[in-house]
C-alpha cells in the first residue's frame, strides 16, 4: 500500500483508511482502500506544478516519521523486491490511457501523468 500511495500521491492515509480482512485463514490488509484523495484531489494548478517539479519535497507525509518516499526507500533498503509487490513496467501511454478513462483533464491530467511516471522512475532507480 505504501508503494501505491507514493505513486498516486495519496494524502489521506490514516488508521481509519486502512481495512483489514479477517477470515478463517487469518488477517490480511485489503490492498486498495479509500484512495479518493489521490492524484492531486482539490490541489491548485500551482501546487500540482510545484509537486511535479520536486516529488521528494512534495511526497505526502505518512505517520510521524516521514513521507511516503521515505518509507519506500526504507522498504527497498530492507531488501524487499518491490517488483514482486507492484508492477513498475507500465508505460507513459498506458498511464495516460487510464487517466483519460478516469476523466482526468487539464492540469490534473498533466500533473498526475508526470507524477506517476516520476514516482515509478524514482522507485526503479532506488533499487
Amino acid at each position: 500500500m505504501i508503494l501505491l500511495d507514493f505513486i498516486t500521491r495519496q494524502d489521506d492515509r490514516h488508521l481509519s483508511n486502512i481495512a483489514i480482512k479477517v477470515t478463517a485463514k487469518g488477517e490480511n490488509f485489503y490492498p486498495l482502500y479509500d484512495n479518493g484523495r489521490s492524484l492531486f484531489y482539490e490541489d491548485t494548478e500551482e501546487m500540482v506544478q510545484a509537486a511535479v517539479h520536486d516529488p521528494v519535497q512534495y511526497a505526502t507525509t505518512f505517520g510521524y516519521e516521514g513521507t511516503y518516499w521515505d518509507y519506500v526507500q526504507d522498504i527497498i533498503n530492507d531488501g524487499v523486491n518491490v517488483g514482486a509487490l507492484i508492477d513498475l513496467s507500465i508505460t507513459k501511454d498506458e498511464v495516460a490511457d487510464i487517466l483519460t478513462k478516469a476523466k482526468f483533464r487539464g492540469y490534473r491530467f498533466d500533473g498526475a501523468l508526470k507524477w506517476i511516471i516520476k514516482a515509478i522512475e524514482m522507485i526503479k532507480s532506488a533499487k
